[in-house]
């Protein structure tokens, strides 16, 4: 029985194969923050990256940066997953440029911690060491981190 039981559970998990991604194509029809759009009736929130809030100083800014580059734009955003407010958690590419990197290469956008790649650690530290973005307005110190402002840990002057 326990053999039999054991074999079940193998070919259960091994005929659910690997997640396969999914992929969104449209126009960019708003930009709500700097993690944030709008396609169509889809809400799509950045993989991998957290930008300034609104209410945060370099928020308007990196919203600004972000309609620079997607609104009206055709986009394609790759995903695999939803979260709870039924985003679309993906990444979004303007042609061949990867935007969730660009935010954060640019320093319009903090690399995610928890949910980010080393990749987005290492064009984190490149923006940060470059004085880009955010990091030129607050000489190399940023913001207080969006996941941190958000639970209310720190403030901003």
């Amino acid at each position: 029985m326990k053999r039999l039981l054991t074999l079940i559970i193998l070919v259960t998990l091994c005929s659910c194969g690997p997640v396969s991604a999914a992929t969104l194509n449209g126009i960019v029809t708003r930009v709500l923050d700097g993690d944030t759009i709008d396609i169509g009736k889809d809400r799509v929130r950045f993989r991998y990256i957290d930008a300034p809030e609104s209410k945060q100083k370099s928020g308007p800014m990196s919203t600004a940066y972000l309609k620079s580059l997607v609104e009206g734009k055709e986009v394609t955003v790759i995903y695999t997953t939803k979260d709870l407010y039924k985003r679309i958690i993906g990444t979004v590419m303007l042609g061949k440029t990867n935007v969730n990197k660009m935010m954060v290469s640019e320093g319009y956008a903090w690399s995610y911690k928890g949910y980010d790649t080393k990749a987005f650690r290492s064009l984190q530290s490149s923006a940060r060491t470059s004085m880009v973005g955010m990091w030129k307005e607050n000489e190399g110190e940023g913001s207080c981190e969006p996941w941190n402002f958000r639970k209310k840990l720190c403030t901003e002057n």
